[in-house]
């Protein structure tokens, strides 16, 4: 919810009934949230937000329940791979990334798989990372620089490219501008 006459953050909205059900707290954490996307859990119970020290986890009231932690900063969260266990990729020394998990309870990210240098090009790390919804697949986005956006399409537990529909998994796809 926001007030009317700055537009700040006030609370959370019970959309049932419009009432504001938790007025957002001084908690460092929301205070840190950046305005990108929040991703809701598959059980509609907690949502992952990203904050400029990495991602963090809200409930549906808007108490933090996962805070970031020391060097999750170069997280980039991705989703959810079930109800308890987030998804994201960091970047690896050799140009690659590591594909990672943490569950709610876990102290830190743990890698589970690795996208070779290769199959993303060496470059900086993706803008942006989106999970399957089975949390099965990643895409992994850059932007456009000097041409069109590109992105690849990896599985989440290998980091071996994944085709999409109607290429082969060299392909890389472009965005025309996206």
């Amino acid at each position: 919810n926001t007030d009317d006459a700055d537009g700040s953050a006030v609370g959370v909205v019970d959309v049932t009934n419009g009432v504001v059900a938790r007025p957002i707290s001084t908690d460092p954490v929301i205070e840190s949230l950046t305005s990108s996307r929040g991703v809701w859990g598959p059980d509609s119970a907690h949502v992952l937000v990203a904050t400029a020290y990495g991602p963090a986890v809200l409930d549906a009231q808007a108490v933090v329940v996962l805070s970031p932690a020391p060097g999750d900063q170069e997280v980039r969260a991705a989703g959810w791979r079930d109800e308890t266990t987030l998804l994201g990729v960091r970047p690896t020394d050799d140009g690659g990334l590591a594909i990672v998990t943490r569950g709610l309870a876990d102290p830190r990210w743990s890698t589970v798989g690795k996208v070779a240098a290769d199959a993303v090009r060496g470059s900086a790390p993706p803008s942006r990372v989106f999970a399957a919804p089975d949390g099965s697949r990643l895409l992994l986005l850059w932007p456009a620089e000097s041409g069109p956006a590109r992105s690849v399409l990896v599985d989440a537990r290998t980091g071996t490219p994944v085709p999409f529909a109607g290429e082969t998994a060299t392909t890389t796809i472009g965005w025309d501008n996206c």
